[in-house]
């Protein structure tokens, strides 16, 4: 940390998976191999991290106003319960045993702009956004690589929130990638070109249904792919998909996409009533039947977002349709980068 430095600030962007959800999960990932195609979108989580001169040497405060939470922690960090602490908290002492940095009295401040359980990744955003600024502020010197292992790591074991691999690396790196799971994680950056990637933002619809995602559904998931010939057999369906569609949009072949988008959904529905509950369906019906040529849920299912694809003739009577709705349609674009911090 420069002496300089008054404060840190990251930024890590949340996505939205075009295929492979659920293909990145254990134990089928490192078994059999998953792969994800999604593209990070311009909403955000942020992090500050700052000195706190008005806090003693070894006190530290922990900030999430978005859920009107505050922690003021003192004494030994080997000491401090996490067991009901913030992601901020448990983060932070999960770095500083991993790296053993100068410790020094810092106030953390964290939000994102979307809630979690929303399938856009809300959750590892943030996990995202808070270990970029700690490597920053504490020049760990950390690659891509080593924010998205670190973030993944500090997801699923040390706070225990069940997903998978996908939403860490998505936000780490940026940009529409197909990304590869299975002995080691690989990001494959996919370069469009412009004209096309212009339609395909201007195709694509973002739908807030309302409501946030239960755990148990992605727990479900995972539970099934150990015991359930049924659901590995279609997780392998939705890896054919994710690779079909990765040829489908590399090569600019907008009615395969839509073809893939809405097989997505048959099997998405087909593993899990949870996934696509009678309400969901019922909106992408909807969609369907007022101008949507494709659609499909965001992230685990049973809440939170969905996508659709449409022309551009229709895209307004489809707009309209979706937030005639209980839910509302969410202006966003795509964004090429992934997390980023900076000084104040």
């Amino acid at each position: 940390m420069g002496a300089s430095i008054l404060a840190i600030i990251s930024k890590a962007p949340l996505r939205i998976s075009f295929a492979g959800g659920g293909t990145d999960l254990e134990p089928f990932c490192s078994t059999h191999g998953g792969c994800v195609l999604s593209a990070t979108i311009n909403q955000y989580a942020y992090v500050k991290i700052e000195p706190n001169p008005s806090l003693t040497d070894d006190t530290w405060m922990f900030c999430s106003p978005d859920f009107d939470e505050e922690n003021k922690l003192t004494g030994d960090i080997d000491d401090w319960d996490t067991n009901k602490s913030t992601l901020l908290v448990k983060t932070y002492k999960h770095m500083y045993k991993k790296y053993q940095f100068e410790l020094s009295p810092v106030k953390i401040t964290g939000y994102c702009e979307t809630p979690p359980g929303s399938g856009l990744g809300s959750s590892s955003a943030y996990t995202v956004a808070t270990v970029s600024a700690i490597n920053r502020y504490y020049a760990l010197g950390l690659s891509k690589y080593d924010i998205a292992d670190v973030s993944h790591y500090i997801e699923r074991d040390v706070c225990s929130l069940p997903g998978g691999k996908q939403d860490q690396y998505a936000s780490t790196f940026g940009g529409i990638n197909f990304i590869e799971f299975k002995n080691q994680v690989l990001v494959n950056p996919i370069e469009l070109p412009e004209s096309f990637q212009e339609k395909l933002q201007m195709s694509t619809v973002l739908y807030y249904i309302g409501g946030q995602r239960n755990h148990s559904v992605i727990e479900d998931n995972i539970k099934n792919l150990q015991e359930n010939k049924d659901t590995i057999t279609k997780t392998f369906q939705l890896k054919e998909n994710c690779n079909s569609f990765f040829t489908a949009i590399t090569t600019g072949d907008q009615q395969r996409i839509i073809e893939l988008m809405n097989e997505n959904h048959l099997l998405k529905k087909q593993l899990s009533s949870k996934i696509i509950d009678p309400d969901i369906e019922e909106i992408y019906q909807t969609a369907i039947t007022h101008g949507a040529m494709a659609g499909k849920i965001c992230g685990a299912g049973g809440g939170g977002h969905m996508i659709f694809f449409t022309d551009f003739t229709k895209r307004h009577n489809l707009i309209k349709t979706l937030n005639s709705l209980d839910g509302h349609v969410v202006p966003f674009s795509f964004t090429h980068k992934g997390t980023i911090t900076w000084s104040q």
